[in-house]
C-alpha cells in the first residue's frame, strides 16, 4: 500500500502548500500570507487588493455628500423663508398632534441623513414606548403572553380612520412590561391610548429610555416656535367670538401666510391646514369647550377640489353646526366623500359657487342623506334652496309620543317617587320595604348602544358591572344565565353591594331627563294563587352619575304585585340595563305628531292618559288595589277589565265568560270568538 504524503506543517504551512493535483486553479490567485504563528496576516500591504476583505482593505459605505451646487450639504442658499415641512414635526410634538410630517422609507431629515436601515433606530427616527398592564389582562394567558394581540390592538386603535396606518416596528417583553419601537411621528397616536382598557386591564403607556419611563422634552426649536406663533396669530385674527365663527376662507390671500412662505409649494400647502388644526387643538382643554367655542366654520374661496388638505377639520371640530364650502371647485358628491360619516350635528351647509351645482343633479338629496340633522342646504341664488323643517322618514313611521302612564290610583307614582332616591341613598331600606324572598333582580350591560354625540365622557371600564351582567345575547349557557339571576332579598343585596354608588337625575327639577311608563298587567306570579294576580309594570329610562363622575344611561323594568311592602306592593321582578350615556333627546315628543289624550289631574311629572276602553258604571274601587280586597278578587276584576278591553263586552258578560272558562283569559277569549255571533246586543258596550 502506497503511503499518502501529508502536507507540511509549521509556520510557513499555508494554502499554497496544498496540492491541487492538476485541477483547475483560478488564475491570478495569490497565496495567502501568514505570520510567524501560522495565522493569516490581516495587516499586510496586499490584503484585500480591492476585494474589500480585511481591515486594511475594508470599504466604508460612507455616502457621498450631496450638495446644492455651492459645496454645502443640504443647505438651502436660495432664500431664508421658513420651511414648514422641516419644522412641522417640532410644532406637532409640542402641540401633541398626531401628524408630524412625511412618512415612508427614504425620508430625508433636516440634517440630510437618509432614513434607511433595519436596526438603525436613531437613523430611522424610531422611539421606544413602555407599556404596563399586559400581565393583568386576559391576553396574558396566550402562548406568547399576549404580545401579538397587544401589538395588533395598538396598531388598530392608534390608526386614525382615513389616515396612514400606524405600525409597531419592534416589540419585546422586559420583565412585566412591554417595550415597543415606533416611528417618531406615531408617538402621540400610541401614547393617547394611555389608560385605555385592553382585554380587561387598564394599560399604562409612556415614553421609554434606558429602562426608565420619562417625560419627553417637547422643547420646540426657535423655527418651529415662530411658525406656531404665526399660525396662532392667523387663527386669532380669523375667530369671531360673538358669532362663534372660525373664518378660514381665502387662506391663499392671507398676507402674513403668503409672506412667510408657507404657501409657496404644494408640499407646504398640504401641511398648513393640519398644522392649523393642531394649534386649534392646543387652545382647548377638552372637546366640550371646543364645541362651545366654535359652532360655525367657513372654508369659502380656497380653490378646493377635494378634501385632501382639509380633512382634519372633521376630526378637530366634529360637532360644528354650520359649514360654508362656497366658491370652491367641488365637482360632485364624490369630492366630499371623506366627510361622508363626519359632522353628526351639522344643520346648515353652504355649497353655492361650486361646479357640483351643475354637474351633479342629485347632489342635494345625497348631501341631505349624509347628514342626519341637516336642516338647510344653501345653493347659488337662482337654484332651488333646499330647506327641511321636519326630515322625511323613509322607513317605518314611528312617531315619538309622550310617555303612556296609566295608574289612576297613584300606586306606581308613589313607588317611583320613593324608589330611585332610596336606591341612591339607602339601598338596604329599599330592600326591606319592597323586596322579599321571591323577588327577582338581574342586570345586563349593553356595550353596543349609541353614545351621545357631543359628550366628553371618556370610554370607561365596565368592570363593576360585567361580572354580573346577564345579557342573554352574550350569555348562552343555561347555568351561567341562572347564576346571574338573583332571587331573594339577600342575594339581591349581595349583588347591589358590587354596584357603584349612583345619583339619579331629580324627578321634580329635571323631568325632561326621564321617560317613565306604567301599565296594568295580569297573571303576575304569586305563591298563593296559581293563576297569578293583577299588577303593574313600570318601564323607566333615564341617567345617573356614578361616584367616580362617570355618567351612564339606564333602562329599568319593574313589575309590582300585591304584597306586604310599603303601600301594599312588592317588587316581583326588577330588570336593569346599563349602557353608555346616550342623552335624552330620543324620547322628546315629536311636536307635529298628534296623539289623542285624556288628561287627568295629577301631581306627577309624567303625562297620564286614560285606558283605551272606558268601562261605564263601575265602582270607583273596581280593579284597584285597596285595603280589604283579596288578591284573588283583584285578579278577577283585572282579568274582566282586560277581556272587556279586547272584546268590548260589558263587565258582566266578561265575568260570565271568564267563569265558564275557569278564569283563564286566553280560553275565555277563544270562547268569545266562537260565540260572539250568537251574543245579544246588550252583551256589548254601546260604542
Amino acid at each position: 500500500m502506497a503511503m499518502r504524503s501529508h502536507p507540511s506543517s509549521g509556520p510557513r504551512a499555508g494554502r499554497n502548500n496544498i496540492s491541487h493535483r492538476g485541477g483547475i486553479r483560478k488564475r491570478g490567485q495569490h497565496p495567502a500570507r501568514v505570520d510567524t504563528d501560522g495565522d493569516l496576516d490581516m495587516d499586510s500591504n496586499g490584503a484585500g487588493r480591492g476585494r474589500g476583505r480585511g481591515r486594511g482593505g475594508r470599504r466604508h459605505n460612507t455616502p457621498i455628500p450631496q450638495t446644492n451646487g455651492h459645496g454645502n450639504p443640504f443647505k438651502d442658499t436660495r432664500k431664508t423663508k421658513l420651511d414648514l415641512s422641516a419644522v412641522q414635526r417640532g410644532v406637532f410634538r409640542a402641540m401633541g398632534g398626531a401628524d408630524s410630517g412625511p412618512r415612508g422609507r427614504g425620508v430625508s431629515s433636516r440634517l440630510g441623513k437618509t432614513v434607511t436601515g433595519r436596526n438603525n433606530h436613531s437613523a430611522r427616527g424610531l422611539d421606544q414606548i413602555v407599556i404596563r398592564g399586559l400581565q393583568q389582562s386576559k391576553a396574558a394567558a396566550n402562548a406568547d403572553g399576549g404580545l401579538e394581540a397587544l401589538v395588533s390592538w395598538l396598531e388598530r386603535k392608534a390608526t386614525v380612520p382615513g389616515g396612514e396606518a400606524v405600525r409597531v416596528k419592534k416589540s419585546r417583553p422586559e420583565g412585566n412590561d412591554v417595550i415597543i419601537s415606533v416611528r417618531s411621528e406615531d408617538i402621540t397616536s400610541i401614547i393617547r391610548l394611555n389608560n385605555y382598557q385592553f382585554a380587561g386591564a387598564n394599560l399604562s403607556i409612556d415614553l421609554y429610555q434606558q429602562g426608565k419611563a420619562f417625560a419627553k422634552d417637547h422643547t420646540v426649536n426657535a423655527e418651529a416656535a415662530e411658525v406656531k406663533a404665526l399660525l396662532l396669530n392667523a387663527l386669532s385674527r380669523r375667530y369671531n367670538q360673538d358669532m362663534k365663527l372660525l373664518d378660514l376662507s381665502n387662506l391663499g390671500e392671507d398676507s402674513e401666510l403668503v409672506s412667510s412662505g408657507l404657501l409657496d409649494t404644494h408640499s407646504r400647502i398640504s401641511k398648513l391646514f393640519p398644522a392649523l388644526m393642531g394649534v386649534c387643538d392646543e387652545q382647548f382643554e377638552n372637546q366640550l369647550k371646543k364645541s362651545e367655542a366654535v359652532v360655525s366654520i367657513s372654508l369659502a374661496n380656497n380653490n378646493l377640489f377635494n378634501l385632501e388638505h382639509v380633512f382634519k377639520l372633521a376630526k378637530t371640530f366634529p360637532n360644528i353646526k354650520n359649514l360654508d364650502l362656497s366658491n370652491n371647485q367641488f365637482k360632485n358628491v364624490h369630492a366630499l366623500e371623506k366627510w361622508r360619516f363626519e359632522f353628526p350635528q351639522l344643520e346648515h351647509l353652504v355649497v353655492s359657487g361650486n361646479p357640483i351645482e351643475n354637474g351633479d343633479p342629485s347632489f342635494m338629496s345625497s348631501l341631505m342623506d349624509r347628514y342626519p340633522k341637516l336642516r338647510k342646504l344653501e345653493t347659488t341664488p337662482g337654484l332651488p334652496t333646499k330647506e327641511v323643517q321636519v326630515r322625511p322618514n323613509t322607513g317605518i313611521n314611528m312617531p315619538v309620543v309622550p310617555p303612556d302612564f296609566r295608574d289612576d290610583s297613584d300606586i306606581s307614582k308613589n313607588f317611583i317617587i320613593r324608589f330611585f332616591p332610596a336606591f341612591d341613598t339607602n339601598r338596604q331600606l329599599l330592600l326591606n320595604e319592597y323586596y322579599d324572598n321571591d323577588s327577582l333582580f338581574s342586570i345586563n350591560v349593553n356595550t353596543q348602544s349609541p353614545r351621545e354625540q357631543t359628550t366628553t365622557t371618556p370610554h370607561a371600564s365596565w368592570d363593576q358591572y360585567i361580572k354580573s351582567s346577564r345579557n342573554l345575547l352574550k350569555i348562552n349557557h343555561t347555568r351561567a344565565r341562572m347564576n346571574r339571576l338573583a332571587k331573594g332579598s339577600e342575594k339581591i343585596r349581595a349583588l347591589w353591594n358590587t354596584l357603584p354608588a349612583t345619583r339619579h337625575a331629580d324627578l321634580k327639577s329635571e323631568p325632561e331627563k326621564w321617560c317613565i311608563e306604567c301599565h296594568s298587567i295580569v297573571a303576575v306570579p304569586d305563591k298563593n294563587i296559581s293563576a297569578g294576580v293583577g299588577g303593574l309594570i313600570i318601564t323607566a329610562h333615564g341617567e345617573y352619575m356614578q361616584e367616580d363622575g362617570m355618567k351612564r344611561s339606564f333602562d329599568r323594568t319593574i313589575v309590582l304585585g300585591p304584597g306586604a311592602g310599603s303601600g301594599g306592593v312588592r317588587v316581583v321582578s326588577d330588570m336593569m340595563t346599563v349602557r353608555a350615556y346616550g342623552g335624552y333627546e330620543a324620547w322628546v315628543p315629536n311636536s307635529t305628531t298628534q296623539v289623542p289624550q285624556l288628561t287627568i289631574p295629577s301631581q306627577t311629572n309624567q303625562q297620564i292618559r286614560s285606558s283605551p276602553a272606558p268601562i261605564p258604571a263601575l265602582p270607583d274601587d273596581f280593579g284597584r288595589l285597596i285595603e280589604g280586597k283579596t288578591p284573588e278578587q283583584l285578579t278577577k276584576e283585572t282579568m274582566a277589565m282586560e277581556l272587556t278591553s279586547r272584546t268590548h263586552m260589558t263587565i258582566e258578560y266578561s265575568g260570565l265568560c271568564l267563569a265558564e272558562s275557569g278564569w283563564d283569559l286566553e280560553n275565555a277569549y277563544r270562547a268569545f270568538e266562537g260565540a260572539k255571533a250568537q251574543l245579544p246586543q246588550e252583551a256589548f258596550l254601546p260604542f
